[in-house]
C-alpha cells in the first residue's frame, strides 16, 4: 500500500511532526558534521604546529663525522633523529687542525644535513698564542674558536636562509651571538655538553707542575667569567645532566631549559651475555683530550700495578684516536696499546669489563652509554658516573678501591653479567636517541613560539 498524507487537521498536525522530525534530524546531522570538521581541523592544524618544518642551524667547533668521540656522536645522533621528526637541519662545522676530517668522503654518512658547510681552523695550542693571551684579559680557550673567517661563513648562511633555531653545541659556539641577532631572527639555544671551565679548573687542581697550576688557573678564571656571562644572552638552554643545569641556574640562568641526556640508538648496539672468559679490562676514548690522558695516568700508574699483582695473567687494553707517541710507546706489563680501531663495538664486545678512569671533566660519559649498551660491566670514577645511575656500574675513586672492584668483577663471572644486563636494560629504557630527541624537539618548538 502507498502510503498517503491527510489534508484534514490529523495530517496536517503528521506532517508537522515529521517535517520536524526531519528538520531536526538534518540539524543534528549538519551539527555533527560542524563539530567532527572542526575538530580534523583543529586536530590537523596541532599537527602540522607540532610537526612543520622547522629550520634548524646547527653550529660546531669540530666535524661531527665520523663518530669517535662523545662529542661526534650527540651531534650526529641528534641531528638525525631531527630530521626524522620534521625539523630541516643545516651544519656550519669548524674543520679543525687537531680532528680534520675530508668530507667529501664521508658524505654517505651525513645525509640528515640540508645543507653542509665547512671553515678551516688552526686551533693548535702553541706556548706563543698562550703567552701573547695573558696580556689580553680573555679566555684562551674562547679565543681560539672566535674566527673572522667562521663569523663570515655564518652571516652568508643567515641572510641565505630564514632559520628559525640556531643551535649552539657547547660555549665555544656563544661567541657569534652577536652575529646571529644582528642578521636574523631566530632563536638562540646552546646545548651545553659539559661545564667547561669546571674540566679545566679539575685538570688545574690535579696538577702538580706550579707553573701550570698557575696558568690554568688563571684562564679557569677567565672561562668561568665568560661562561658565565653568556647565559642572559641565550633563548633557552639544554644541559645532559641535572647537576649541570643546577650549576648553570646558580650561576645566574633564568631562561627556557631542558635537562635531555645523549641519546644513542640502542638498537644499533647489539649486545651478547655470553662474555669473553679472559680476563681483560678495556679502555676506548679521544687520546687527545686531556682529562683522558690525565685518568690513564692515575690509572696505570695506581691503579693498575694493584691488579696486575693480584692477577698476574689480567690484561688492560687501551684504544682510541690521536693516540701520542708517549702513549703507543707504554710498555707496562699487561698493557696492551691498540691506538685507533675500526670498529669500537666490536672492541668493546671483545672485553668484559670497560674503565673509566676520569678525575677531571663534566657532562656525560658517551663511552660509558656504549659500553651499558653491550651489557659490559663498567668500573669508573665519581667524575666519570656524573649523570648517569651509579647502580649500573661500580664506582670509586680512590686506587685500591678502583682495583678491588675491577679485581672481583674480574673473578666473578656471574657479577659481571649482572651488572651488564642491569646496565643494557637501564640504557635503552633511558637513554634512546629517539626518546631524547622528542623532547629536544618539542622545546625548540616552545621556544620558537614563544618568540613568533
Amino acid at each position: 500500500m502507498t502510503p498517503t498524507v491527510g489534508t484534514g487537521s490529523t495530517g496536517h498536525k503528521l506532517l508537522t511532526r515529521r517535517t520536524f522530525a526531519l528538520y531536526h534530524f538534518q540539524m543534528i546531522d549538519i551539527f555533527t558534521f560542524a563539530v567532527a570538521a572542526a575538530i580534523i581541523r583543529y586536530a590537523y592544524g596541532s599537527y602540522t604546529q607540532v610537526n612543520s618544518l622547522m629550520k634548524i642551524l646547527l653550529l660546531t667547533k669540530k666535524f661531527p663525522y665520523p663518530t669517535k668521540d662523545g662529542e661526534s656522536i650527540a651531534v650526529h645522533s641528534l641531528s638525525k633523529q631531527l630530521l626524522s621528526l620534521g625539523a630541516e637541519v643545516h651544519l656550519l662545522s669548524m674543520n679543525t687542525t687537531k680532528h680534520y676530517t675530508d668530507v667529501s668522503a664521508v658524505r654517505p654518512h651525513i645525509g640528515q644535513y640540508a645543507s653542509v658547510t665547512t671553515c678551516p681552523v688552526d686551533n693548535k695550542i702553541t706556548v706563543w698564542a698562550a703567552l701573547q693571551n695573558l696580556f689580553s684579559g680573555e679566555s684562551y680557550h674562547i679565543s681560539r674558536f672566535a674566527l673572522k673567517s667562521y663569523s663570515n661563513e655564518l652571516q652568508k648562511l643567515l641572510t641565505t636562509h630564514k632559520f628559525d633555531v640556531v643551535l649552539l653545541e657547547s660555549v665555544y659556539l656563544t661567541p657569534y651571538i652577536a652575529d646571529i641577532r644582528a642578521a636574523s631572527k631566530a632563536s638562540v639555544v646552546m646545548r651545553a655538553h659539559n661545564i667547561e671551565y669546571e674540566i679545566w679548573q679539575r685538570i688545574a687542581n690535579n696538577s702538580t707542575n706550579p707553573l701550570k697550576k698557575w696558568y690554568l688557573g688563571l684562564q679557569v678564571g677567565r672561562l668561568r667569567a665568560y661562561e658565565h656571562s653568556q647565559l642572559a644572552l641565550l633563548d633557552g638552554l639544554i644541559t645532559f645532566t641535572h647537576r649541570d643545569m643546577e650549576k648553570y641556574c646558580a650561576a645566574g640562568y633564568q631562561g627556557p631549559e631542558l635537562v635531555s641526556p645523549i641519546g644513542i640508538n640502542t638498537e644499533e648496539y647489539k649486545y651478547d651475555l655470553k662474555l669473553p672468559q679472559q680476563e681483560t679490562v678495556a679502555f676506548i676514548g679521544s687520546l687527545d683530550w686531556q682529562p683522558n690522558i690525565e685518568g690513564l695516568q692515575w690509572f696505570l700508574n695506581k691503579v693498575w700495578p694493584l691488579v696486575i699483582a693480584a692477577r698476574p695473567q689480567a690484561e688492560c687494553h687501551i684504544a682510541g684516536r690521536n693516540p701520542s707517541r708517549a702513549i703507543m710507546d707504554i710498555s707496562q706489563a699487561g698493557v696492551v696499546i691498540h691506538g685507533e680501531v675500526g670498529d669500537a663495538q666490536v672492541y668493546v664486545r671483545s672485553h668484559p669489563i670497560s674503565i673509566v678512569p676520569l678525575l677531571s671533566g663534566s657532562g656525560m660519559r658517551v663511552k660509558i652509554l656504549e659500553a651499558m649498551a653491550l651489557a659490559r660491566c663498567t668500573v669508573t670514577t665519581s667524575v666519570g658516573a656524573e649523570g648517569i645511575d651509579t647502580s649500573t656500574m661500580l664506582v670509586a675513586d680512590d686506587p685500591a678501591t678502583f682495583a678491588s672492584h675491577i679485581i672481583t668483577v674480574l673473578v666473578d663471572k656471574k657479577q659481571q653479567k649482572k651488572l651488564g644486563r642491569r646496565a643494557a636494560d637501564y640504557c635503552a629504557r633511558h637513554y634512546d636517541a629517539r626518546s631524547n630527541a622528542e623532547s629536544v624537539f618539542r622545546f625548540l618548538k616552545q621556544i620558537v613560539a614563544k618568540h613568533s
